[in-house]
């Protein structure tokens, strides 16, 4: 029910990046911070990124897996029991998935920025 996860995480960014939608500026607007993130991951993994893009390419990354982390968990603790056993375990592995990333992530950071600092 995702009327229910709106209200229940209005600003999640799973609304801004992730729903259904069929609205073509919406999918637009994806396509385009699609592209936007990997030109600037490209820039943070060779290095010439600056480290204030670094450390923002990175944030944007940890709010994109912690925002889907915390609607993943919602509906495991509030529907879960509700939920066809396959759609549970989507959800689990999507906490799982979002729990790595978030690990990773930090490491990611760390190495992007010693590579910077090596140039």
């Amino acid at each position: 029910d995702l009327e229910w996860l709106r209200g229940k995480l209005p600003g999640n960014l799973y609304w801004e990046l992730g729903a259904p939608t069929s609205d073509p500026e919406v999918a637009k607007a994806r396509a385009e911070r699609a592209k936007r993130s990997n030109d600037v991951y490209g820039r943070v993994l060779s290095g010439e990124a600056t480290e204030a893009e670094v450390r923002e390419y990175y944030a944007d990354k940890r709010k994109v897996s912690q925002d889907y982390l915390e609607l993943a968990l919602l509906v495991i603790a509030e529907k879960g029991a509700e939920l066809p056993e396959r759609d549970r375990g989507m959800f689990e592995l999507s906490a799982k998935m979002h729990r790595d990333r978030l690990a990773q992530i930090e490491r990611d950071l760390a190495d992007a920025l010693a590579r910077r600092a090596a140039r």
